[in-house]
């Protein structure tokens, strides 16, 4: 039975989406409470206060984002940001944003919107876009911000404002002083974010829904957020400027775990592609696959490296070695033990390919 007739999509979307909201309300939580402070819950939002600052955060409807709010020592002014843990955005792209689908305007980095703190996050800079938000906060009232991540991927962020304003006003009470309904950058309230390359934020993002969904359709894998295969971290690395390397868990069986790999582009015209590959029988010579065991990635080299060490009558293992070049992996080596009795280095193992 297919896993779609079992009806085993729909539980794995739900595993996938409580994965997301944990991760998107462990960063709220980090948002909104300085270290020590008692946080509580004002209508949805998560908030703290301490020596004369207010922190809040808000879970977007999907739980993969947060809106942040701030209210900083010496600033009566009010200033809101954006966060999320599994949706990464793209700081060097602009960002739309929208209350009730009424545009409110497209800001620019560095210009409209920034980062502070985390690599995970930005405030907004433009304050006529945050009085707008500040004044258009209410019962029913809802703002989306469009962004790209990461990967290129697009999301919309849809935020419910019914309790900005109980929000605001228990500030008030707390800090003992009444806010200026006004927007405001954080300015030094905050430090920039640590220095971290584009690559290294696909990489903490972890695997995109949509290389999971096409992951799940594509294959006869199990399930990645199995039991047996959840413990296995996938392994993600930068082929390039605009490819990403993904090699998702497929099945774990006599310590060995099997890979589905997939390259993921985020460049103009992008795309997702799995990758197959040549290994080395030796009854019937050559033979395509789409699963690669025991894998390792060396981003420095874009080397591939898989290692089998599945015993049978006519072998007892063998390792690839495999280096992407513009478009492709082009194998480099091959070694298969034809033995188990040789040395259990694959390096003094006969040697495949190159023949020579």
């Amino acid at each position: 039975m297919s896993a779609a007739a079992a009806g085993l999509r729909p539980p794995r979307r739900a595993a996938a989406a409580t994965i997301a909201i944990a991760s998107v309300l462990a960063l709220t939580a980090f948002a909104a409470a300085p270290a020590g402070a008692a946080e509580e819950t004002v209508q949805g939002w998560t908030l703290s206060c301490e020596a004369g600052t207010c922190r809040a955060s808000l879970p977007s409807l999907s739980g993969l984002q947060a809106l942040t709010f701030g209210r900083f020592a010496g600033e009566d002014r009010i200033a809101l940001g954006f966060a999320s843990q599994t949706a990464i955005p793209d700081r060097e792209r602009p960002i739309t944003l929208r209350l009730d689908n009424r545009p409110l305007g497209t800001l620019a980095p560095e210009r409209g919107y920034a980062g502070f703190e985390r690599p995970e996050a930005f405030w907004l800079l433009d304050g006529k876009t945050i009085d707008a938000i500040l004044q258009g906060g209410g019962p029913g009232r809802r703002l989306r911000i469009e962004y790209l991540d990461v990967t290129g991927a697009p999301h919309d962020a849809d935020f419910r404002l019914d309790g900005l304003a109980a929000l605001i006003d228990r500030t008030d009470t707390l800090l003992d002083r009444k806010a200026r309904r006004e927007g405001a950058a954080p300015g030094r309230a905050l430090p920039p974010p640590p220095p971290i390359g584009k690559a290294a934020l696909i990489m903490r993002q972890g695997l995109p829904a949509r290389i999971l969904e096409r992951h799940r359709a594509a294959s006869d894998c199990e399930d990645p957020q199995s039991p047996l295969l959840k413990p296995l971290a996938p392994v993600i690395g930068p082929l390039s400027r605009t490819a990403m390397l993904y090699g998702i868990p497929c099945a774990a069986s006599g310590g060995q775990v099997s890979y589905k790999l997939w390259v993921l582009e985020s460049g103009e015209i992008g795309g997702m592609t799995p990758l197959f590959f040549a290994l080395y029988d030796p009854v019937f010579g050559w033979r395509g696959t789409d699963l690669l065991p025991n894998i390792a990635f060396e981003p420095g080299e874009a080397r591939l490296t898989a290692r089998s060490a599945t015993r049978s009558d006519t072998g007892c293992g063998g390792r690839g070695v495999w280096r992407w070049k513009d478009y492709g992996f082009a194998m480099e080596e091959y070694r298969y033990a034809p033995d188990c009795g040789r040395s259990r280095n694959p390096a003094d193992w006969p040697k495949v390919f190159p023949p020579r």
